[in-house]
């Protein structure tokens, strides 16, 4: 046998056929991430489950925000992250983490995200954080996509502000009366 103008003995031949056998019995045996195309899906709820779409997804400062998840591995482990809407799916840009499991449907039950700032959210369920490399992976569910779409949104109650405004112009109509009543007296 001729390869590349040398004569291959018999010898390099062996090593050759133990060096692929090995190769490919060592790649087979590799452990690969179960991150893959999935119908995984994370959706922003209340606490008793029931879906907010984009727009009831709004939420005060102190109001906590639920999400619920369908088609994942029975007992999968997760983390459920919280980012900022303009930022990339990366574990140094999560606001807040929350580690849940899929039950034996591949359900996972509502997860109480906690509260946040004024802001617009998405919800990334890590499902590769075993990788370590603290990226979105393709397969990782998102409620909320990038700047076009968000998870959710907080928006800052205005109970004092409105009570206020009423009280001002309360106010301003009293003033209003007394002033004009005035003008009939003269």
């Amino acid at each position: 046998m001729v390869l590349e103008g040398r004569k291959v003995n018999r010898l390099s031949k062996t090593f050759l056929l133990a060096f692929l056998m090995i190769s490919a019995a060592l790649s087979l045996s590799i452990t690969v991430s179960r991150v893959s195309a999935s119908s995984a899906t994370i959706s922003i709820c209340d606490s008793g489950g029931n879906i907010k779409t984009q727009a009831t997804a709004i939420f005060g400062l102190t109001d906590p925000v639920y999400a619920r998840g369908d088609n994942y591995l029975p007992g999968e482990h997760v983390i459920l992250r919280v980012i900022p809407n303009t930022l990339p799916y990366m574990v140094v840009n999560s606001v807040h983490n929350v580690a849940a499991t899929a039950d034996s449907s591949g359900h996972l039950a509502p997860v109480n995200l906690g509260s946040f700032g004024v802001g617009k959210y998405d919800v990334w369920v890590d499902r590769s954080y075993a990788l370590g490399d603290g990226w979105w992976h393709y397969g990782d569910p998102v409620a909320g996509f990038g700047t076009c779409y968000n998870g959710f949104f907080v928006v800052p109650e205005y109970l004092f502000g409105t009570i206020a405004g009423l009280a001002g112009c309360f106010g301003a109509f009293g003033i209003f009366l007394v002033s004009k009543r005035r003008r009939k007296v003269d």
